[in-house]
């Protein structure tokens, strides 16, 4: 007998036969949001050492100036890229045992949620300070210019950045749904 015969499953079972879809729907989503994490931040990680003259081959001369000069402080790119990297982990941990319907999965994902927003706003409250920072070393920037879009790039990064993990915390407080995870072991 395998597995799948002694747990039940039967290929020709209506889709429901098996509990609600959303936990594999909500874990493949969060197996995929953190693949893009992690490896988004590993190429973080390696033109974490990029000079301006590496900047200048990809971008140009005049663009790669005004990067290389908003860049934050290397330790910061690296502290960020590590605790972003170890989110996406945990994530993929969590979600991965969602689809599996383990309680486990549920817990790590909840937690996960209450990390990530809270790093999110210590991320872009000390991204934001330190591009200040650096922005107002350039000569010749204009101030409200840089300021606008970094205040339009801001209100989209959280709406981005949070509208996952606020998701994920207002699923699990639903009452139907944790009625479903409260059976399920592990």
């Amino acid at each position: 007998m395998t597995e799948s015969q002694r747990l039940g499953y039967r290929p020709d079972a209506p889709a429901d036969a098996h509990g609600p879809r959303w936990p594999r729907v909500i874990g493949t989503i969060g197996i995929v949001l953190a693949v893009l994490m992690v490896l988004d931040k590993f190429d973080d990680l390696a033109m974490l050492n990029w000079t301006e003259a590496d900047w200048t081959r990809v971008v140009g001369a005049d663009l790669a100036a005004v990067i290389y000069g908003a860049l934050p402080p290397r330790a910061w790119r690296l502290v960020e890229a590590l605790v972003q990297i170890g989110l996406g982990i945990m994530l993929f941990s969590g979600a991965v045992a969602l689809r599996d319907r383990r309680a486990q999965g549920v817990r790590t994902c909840r937690l996960w949620a209450w990390l990530a927003i809270g790093w999110v706003l210590v991320s872009i409250t000390i991204g934001l300070a330190l591009m200040q920072q650096r922005m107002a070393d350039i000569p010749g920037l204009s101030v409200f210019g840089w300021q606008a879009a970094a205040a339009f790039g801001i209100v989209v990064a959280l709406g981005i950045l949070l509208a996952f993990p606020a998701f994920l915390l207002f699923w699990f407080s639903q009452e139907e749904v944790r009625g479903e995870y409260a059976a399920w072991g592990g």
